[in-house]
């Protein structure tokens, strides 16, 4: 096995280790893939994760203790008692001398662990996000995911591609796309939404498109697929799938939303009316209406 492999695999286990992943399959899959000097120190750290009892151990002696490796120690043994927000306070402090791409990993599933630290940390951890490369995170749960026996948590993709998006990271539409076309068993309705907060509305239609073929039957894909055809100026498209939603439930912001798209529509024919343009007495009032057709917001409640 090349160094290279070995460093990669070596990134692997720590993602596993993070994640509590199928101890037995990964062992299996180190005992069949490392040299005999790899497989014997790889298959005794899987098996020392078994062993959750010592955490408390763990922190009670590495508590006064201000060197790395006992800061390491505290923080893996909060994460393991589900003391998230101890966990993520560390690693803010002191990710400049951390192992980068472990605790990055690490800090992702305390977000996603714990509510409160998703509504209150998210938006400082997609700025450390945003100062480090994911790609070699990603290429390497890529392999695990897709070529291995054991295909991982679903939740653990869903949060991948929820960080990217929020992080606005280049790879985000060629990862997801990916994953639309092999089919991959996560929760699209919660990609779908994350593509609509983040303005990846191409993606959206794509999500849609390939994984709602009977979107006419859910209100909140509906009303998703209405509020990106407004933004993108197609109003019969939008009035329709409002029509469609509001047959399913009644809903003020739906039918908000079918007024602005009413008058745009009525304004829009009377700037494209060439009789009107013509006339120079109307070029003022034309002018109005076109600041009015611009402004014209749905998401503003006035």
């Amino acid at each position: 096995m090349s160094k290279k492999e070995y460093i990669f695999l070596n990134k692997m286990f720590k993602i596993f280790k993070v994640l509590n992943f199928d101890i037995n399959v990964i062992e299996r899959y180190l005992r069949y893939n490392l040299n005999i000097q790899g497989k014997d120190l790889y298959i005794n750290m899987m098996r020392g994760l078994r062993d959750t009892a010592r955490w408390e151990e763990v922190i009670k002696y590495s508590i006064l203790e201000d060197d790395l490796e006992s800061v390491e120690s505290r923080i893996i043994a909060y994460y393991h008692i589900g003391e998230f927000s101890r966990c993520l306070d560390l690693i803010f402090t002191y990710f400049k001398y951390l192992d980068k791409e472990f605790f990055l990993t690490l800090g992702i599933c305390c977000v996603l662990l714990d509510s409160n630290l998703y509504l209150t940390k998210f938006k400082d951890f997609v700025e450390i996000i945003k100062k480090e490369n994911l790609s070699e995170l990603i290429d390497a749960h890529n392999y695990f995911y897709f070529n291995t026996e054991y295909k991982g948590k679903s939740i653990y993709l869903e949060a991948i591609i929820k960080l990217l998006l929020r992080s606005k990271n280049s790879k985000v539409e060629g990862y997801v796309k990916r994953l639309i076309f092999d089919k991959k068993d996560i929760n699209f309705y919660d990609i779908l939404d994350s593509c609509y907060k983040n303005k990846y509305y191409d993606l959206c239609l794509q999500i849609i498109d390939d994984k709602y073929r009977d979107y006419k039957f859910d209100f909140n894909v509906l009303t998703i697929n209405a509020k990106i055809c407004f933004l993108k100026g197609n109003y019969s498209d939008c009035e329709k799938y409002i029509s469609y939603a509001l047959m399913l439930k009644d809903s003020e912001e739906l039918n908000r939303l079918l007024c602005m798209c009413r008058i745009k529509t009525s304004v829009l024919n009377i700037l494209k009316s060439k009789e009107l343009m013509l006339k120079t007495s109307c070029k003022r009032t034309l002018d109005y209406l076109e600041l009015a057709y611009n402004n014209l917001d749905i998401f503003k409640k006035e």
